[in-house]
């Protein structure tokens, strides 16, 4: 059986599809909290309260009804929008939605732990906000962009309902292909992607650990 699932070329689209969203989900979705919780924590915007409260809607709805509603506004936006519909672009952007409220709360109290008077510091020596951002805010939260990023990673390799229904033959990704094994009865199969699909998440998180990267006690 692993060698049947190992030398299907189905099998090999679909771990490829799941590298790309794991991946494009990951790095897009993090550094999209990092700057949803700058903007809860630091910035001054008069709805930033209310940013912090919609960045908790996702958790409000089940990943299907996620997935159901971009299908209904990719497929009701014209002809151009349809065009996303199957691409591994519109699954990474439903990951992305869907694991927003664990990214952002994470990051949110990393911001807080980050002191005020560097951004003051490095105004004062002439750097301006995206200087901040990117040179100086960012690598003091390594540690914990790579710990959200890990979370996205592993949600993209496992998630079913979020991606059920905008995905393609195409464009399908191993948790998807392992569905398609149990509908056809075959457990097997089924079984030896499930047992994959884990060894690819400690290969990740191995990974993490062997590039000196360490858990944050806030994750």
């Amino acid at each position: 059986h692993w060698t049947g699932v190992f030398t299907d070329l189905v099998f090999l689209r679909s771990l490829k599809n799941t590298l790309l969203l794991g991946l494009g989900a990951a790095t897009v979705g993090t550094l999209g909290y990092a700057l949803i919780s700058y903007l809860i924590v630091r910035s001054r915007l008069s709805g930033r309260g209310l940013i912090d409260v919609l960045s908790w809607l996702p958790w409000a709805m089940p990943g299907v009804l996620i997935s159901l509603a971009l299908l209904w506004t990719v497929l009701g936006s014209g002809d151009l929008v349809k065009l996303l519909y199957g691409t591994v672009f519109l699954l990474g952007l439903a990951i992305v939605i869907k694991e927003m409220p664990l990214g952002t709360q994470i990051i949110k109290a990393a911001v807080q732990q980050v002191s005020v008077e560097l951004e003051e510091a490095s105004a004062a020596a002439g750097a301006n906000w995206s200087d901040y951002f990117r040179r100086i805010l960012l690598p003091l939260l390594k540690p914990t962009l790579v710990c959200v990023a890990i979370i996205v990673f592993i949600s993209a390799a496992r998630d079913i309902p979020t991606v059920i229904f905008l995905s393609t033959h195409e464009t399908r990704t191993l948790s998807l292909l392992m569905l398609d094994h149990i509908a056809d009865a075959n457990q097997e199969k089924a079984a030896v992607l499930g047992v994959f699909i884990v060894f690819l998440i400690f290969a990740l998180l191995l990974i993490g650990r062997l590039l000196g990267f360490r858990r944050p006690s806030i994750c």
